[in-house]
C-alpha cells in the first residue's frame, strides 16, 4: 500500500492516492480501535466525498478533496464537529 501511495503521489495520480488514503484507514480500523470522535471526523469528510485518514496523534485527519466546492463541504462538515480545517500551501522548488 505504501508503494502504491508513493507511486500515485509521484505520478500526480490523485484518484489513486485518494483510494490508498481511504484503504489505509480502513485497514487501520480493522487492527485497532479508533476513538469515536476521531472516527466521526473521518466519516464527516468521507460523507462529502473527500478521502480521510486518522493520523494517529493529536486528533487530526489528513485527506484529499477534488474541488473548491468539496473543500468547503469538508470545512462545513467538520465545523459541525467543532473541528478546524487547515489547507497547506505546497510550493515546488
Amino acid at each position: 500500500m505504501t508503494d502504491r501511495g508513493r507511486s500515485a503521489l509521484l505520478a500526480g495520480d490523485w484518484e489513486e492516492l485518494h483510494k490508498v488514503i481511504n484503504e489505509n484507514f480502513d485497514l487501520r480500523k480493522t487492527i485497532m480501535e479508533i476513538a469515536p470522535h476521531n472516527l466521526r471526523m473521518v466519516e464527516a469528510a468521507r460523507a462529502v466525498g473527500a478521502s480521510a485518514h486518522f493520523t494517529g496523534s493529536g486528533s487530526a485527519i489528513v485527506g484529499l478533496y477534488h474541488s473548491a466546492r468539496q473543500y468547503q463541504e469538508v470545512v462545513d462538515a467538520l465545523a459541525n464537529l467543532r473541528c478546524l480545517v487547515l489547507r497547506p500551501m505546497i510550493y515546488a522548488a
